[in-house]
């Protein structure tokens, strides 16, 4: 076979484990091994994920000791440094190209952390896969703690004097939850919308859901945090959404402020969705006395996909038969008056972004729909004649 699975035999793998390991070869490029989520038999987290860090231990279990093992902070995909060797998958290839696990660090301990290592040097990535959960009886194959810690000492020894060069050249320490990537140089963005954008959805969030996308894809690290409502089923919110993106809980207001003060300074880029949002995130920094220049390292982006007020004055002129110039002119001053806090506002066409441009001082660009468009064996365009419209018009 392709692949070789270890598993300690004090693992009991949940249902679609192995799938879900064998698919991020597939999903992901250069992955040279994958590792699960691991649980307590109590249902507390025991890793999701592991880095290096500065410090006597080396290695840092991400989340060890968690309470809840489905948090949002586990539930997603990403780069690590090692992953536990109680249920760990590699390639057969590369199991054999790298030699094997050392038995220098038999009868246990650090092999894995070192297997993942010698992945790392020959190129390849080590990927923590937050769908594959295993609950871990753990120590239940050794014998005595004092053995377990004469073991661990023993090998975490031998494992910094063979890679301390390695572990040097990864870059600087990270602390906090800056320490669960694996790259300290990763472009971290935060994306506020209303919900988990979804592509059967409307409004403008098939366009959200492709720009998510499209970040994870470019390897950022991305956190979208829903404000009103996601679903409640982890598959459900993820069903169009990349593994490696983080969906943090929906709790409105009260969750955002929470993550605002939680972490300032993690993200380099802040990236608001609609108007509404773009003024309740404003306000919540206030309230620190913060700002989004504060909060975030580098750049602030506001998309606003339309000037609103412009859809909500022709509605009040169709319906009402009311409306001047100036109280549309007051109402886009409204809407946009916390726009030039943002290094870029974001427009959904040209049309847009012009209409922006009249009522308020921004550096507003286009960043339109990405439509794919299937082949088909059907008329020319020459060929038809007619408009069908395929839609809702409904604010």
């Amino acid at each position: 076979g392709r692949f070789i699975l270890f598993l300690n035999p004090d693992v009991d793998l949940m249902p679609g484990a192995v799938r879900a390991m064998a698919q991020t070869f597939t999903d992901l490029d250069h992955v040279g091994i994958v590792g699960a989520r691991l649980v307590f038999p109590g249902g507390i987290l025991q890793e999701a994920g592991a880095n290096f860090q500065e410090d006597a231990q080396i290695t840092y279990p991400y989340l060890r000791g968690v309470p809840d093992p489905f948090a949002p902070e586990a539930g997603f995909t990403r780069d690590v440094g090692y992953v536990s060797g109680a249920v760990l998958m590699i390639e057969q290839a590369l199991f054999q190209t790298l030699g094997g696990f050392d038995d220098a660090y038999a009868p246990a301990y650090f092999e894995d952390t070192d297997l993942c290592v010698r992945c790392h040097q020959a190129g390849r990535r080590v990927i923590y896969q937050a769908r594959a959960i295993a609950v871990h009886f753990e120590n239940a194959t050794s014998a005595k703690r004092a053995d377990v810690e004469m073991l661990l000492d023993r090998n975490r020894a031998l494992f910094l004097e063979r890679h301390r060069d390695w572990l040097f050249h990864q870059g600087p320490s990270q602390s906090g939850l800056a320490a669960r990537d694996h790259d300290p140089w990763v472009l971290r963005v935060l994306f506020i919308d209303d919900t988990v954008p979804h592509l059967d959805m409307g409004a403008g969030y098939p366009r959200a859901n492709h720009i998510v996308n499209t970040m994870a894809k470019l390897g950022y690290g991305v956190t979208l945090y829903p404000i009103y409502r996601a679903d409640a089923e982890q598959a459900q919110r993820c069903r169009d959404i990349d593994q490696r993106v983080e969906i943090l809980a929906s709790d409105g207001r009260d969750g955002l402020a929470r993550l605002i003060g939680e972490r300032p300074g993690y993200f380099d880029v802040l990236w608001v969705s609609r108007p509404h949002n773009i003024a309740l995130v404003m306000q919540l920094l206030f309230d620190v006395r913060s700002s989004p220049r504060a909060f975030v390292k580098s750049r602030v982006v506001f998309d606003s996909e339309a000037l609103f007020a412009s859809r909500s004055f022709v509605g009040a002129v169709m319906e009402q038969g009311l409306g001047t110039a100036a109280d549309l002119a007051k109402a886009a001053i409204s809407e946009t008056q916390y726009y030039a806090n943002a290094d870029q506002v974001v427009c959904v066409s040209e049309a847009e972004s012009r209409l922006l441009a009249s009522y308020a001082r921004v550096n507003a660009t286009v960043l339109g729909h990405a439509m794919a468009l299937p082949e088909t064996s059907g008329p020319r365009f020459a060929d038809r004649a007619g408009f069908l419209f395929i839609g809702a018009l409904e604010q």
